[in-house]
């Protein structure tokens, strides 16, 4: 019984943190939230169809001629980002499964990266380079990975990866990337200290002063418990942000130089563990925390890996609005956010493309702050974006946003103003399903530039929880 409640626990907490919804609960605010442009007299939805492109299929395998429209959605952007609306699904997973395979195979994307940590994307990475594809090793491996990624569909993406990068020259091999500070591995602490080592040995004792505090209890998902325990004081967390802000200057501060690990690796293994510490320190400030180090984890990615990136993660860290506003009942209720997407338009402008994706109604596996568990999700609310989108003929689909061709005032109006999405992330209530949006003001062209549609979703195949 302690064993079940520890993982719930743990589940809830982590979670939580992943929605960022684990804040003091400060910033609350309520006059900024956005209303839904009305959808007209029936021409945005003829619009709706005659732009939108049906999918053959959700499943990864087959032929991919359904998303060739994403060749001029994405034109030449070196960094794309492809959202979802709810953790725990596997319909939604294996659809962009199909979307990587295709950025893949035909447009020459050579890094997927997830909303996972840093130090789970190394270890996934070293087996997408070097695993063979070998489906065992691979659930083992995300077995060990985020809560929200330990399910099936993530599994075959890991897999696939692997199998395509054989025989490959490694210049050419798919990289996977976890953008994240949602965890800490102790291989990150073992290379911080071995880089200081070779390269200012002096200076080992002043780092190890540093790093002691801030050591692992246990293993990832135990430190997370251990660090988010409400009994700590606001003060010990202070402290502990200090040392981790000291332990990451001290390591980027220092010359990039021979050693058996790699500078960009060091700086970036100091990073992710100040970033652990210091998102889960955050209190609510607008330019969210974790954000930030999401953004800059990307910018030093994709400087010294010069490749095409597609990023999966919620929609919420996919739209590229300055800010919006996340209801996450109960915590996060209609707070203003900062999230990554605005920082990849301001880094890349149009060398980033966003596409969101929504759904209409089906299962999901969420709800991880109170005992996670398979939900039954009822259609949208009619004020949402994703309930006029699932007025189409076609029940799946891909939009182009940005679709040319004549627009009446009522479509103009409609794509160019204020939306709410539906957006499920780490606590869930049916009986409360409209409450759970993110609201962009526009929508169109600065939040997504393109959309897919599921009609229904089937929950994801979760294991090791």
């Amino acid at each position: 019984m302690s064993n079940v409640l520890s993982r719930r626990r743990f589940v809830g907490l982590a979670a939580g943190a992943a929605a960022g919804a684990a804040a003091s609960g400060t910033g609350l605010i309520g006059s900024r939230t956005a209303q839904a442009a009305p959808s007209g007299s029936g021409e945005v939805l003829s619009w709706i169809n005659q732009h939108a492109v049906p999918m053959r299929s959700l499943e990864p395998d087959g032929p991919l001629f359904d998303l060739a429209p994403l060749r001029g959605i994405v034109g030449d952007a070196r960094l794309v980002g492809v959202g979802y609306d709810a953790h725990g699904t596997h319909s939604l997973t294996t659809l962009h499964h199909r979307v990587i395979r295709f950025l893949v195979e035909h447009l020459g994307f050579r890094t997927v990266a997830w909303e996972e940590s840093w130090g789970g994307g190394v270890e996934i990475d070293r087996y997408v380079r070097t695993g063979g594809g070998d489906p065992r090793a691979a659930r083992d491996l995300v077995a060990g990975a985020f809560p929200i990624v330990r399910h099936e569909a993530f599994v075959e993406i890991v897999r696939w990866c692997s199998e395509f990068n054989a025989g490959r020259p490694e210049h050419d091999k798919v990289r996977f990337l976890g953008s994240d500070v949602l965890e800490v591995r102790q291989f990150l602490y073992d290379r911080v200290r071995r880089y200081v080592t070779d390269v200012a040995p002096e200076r080992l004792g002043e780092l190890n002063a540093h790093l002691e505090p801030l050591r692992m209890r246990g293993n990832p998902q135990e430190t997370v418990i251990w660090y988010m325990d409400p009994k700590k004081t606001e003060k010990w967390r202070d402290e502990m942000v200090a040392h981790g802000r000291a332990m990451f200057d001290l390591v980027s501060g220092l010359p990039d130089a021979p050693s058996a690990v790699e500078y960009v690796d060091a700086v970036q293994d100091a990073r992710n563990i100040f970033g652990f510490y210091h998102f889960n320190s955050w209190k609510g400030t607008l330019a969210d925390v974790r954000e930030v180090y999401i953004a800059e984890t990307m910018k030093q990615w994709l400087r010294r890996v010069p490749n095409r990136t597609v990023y999966i993660a919620h929609n919420g860290h996919i739209a590229a609005n300055p800010n919006m506003v996340i209801s996450i009942p109960p915590v996060d209720m209609n707070r203003e956010r900062v999230l990554s997407g605005a920082y990849f338009r301001r880094d890349y402008g149009s060398d980033y493309v966003g596409i969101g994706t929504c759904f209409g109604h089906g299962t999901i596996f969420v709800g991880w702050q109170t005992g996670p568990r398979d939900y039954d999700i009822p259609a949208p609310n009619p004020s949402f974006v994703d309930n006029t989108l699932g007025r189409a003929v076609a029940p799946n689909y891909l939009l182009d946003l940005n679709a040319r061709g004549p627009r009446p005032d009522s479509v103009r109006r409609w794509l160019d103003g204020p939306a709410k999405l539906r957006l499920v992330a780490s606590a869930y209530d049916p009986a409360k399903d409209f409450e759970y949006k993110q609201h962009i003001d526009p929508w169109r062209g600065v939040g997504f530039d393109a959309m897919f549609y599921v009609d229904e979703v089937e929950t994801a195949r979760m294991f090791g929880l």
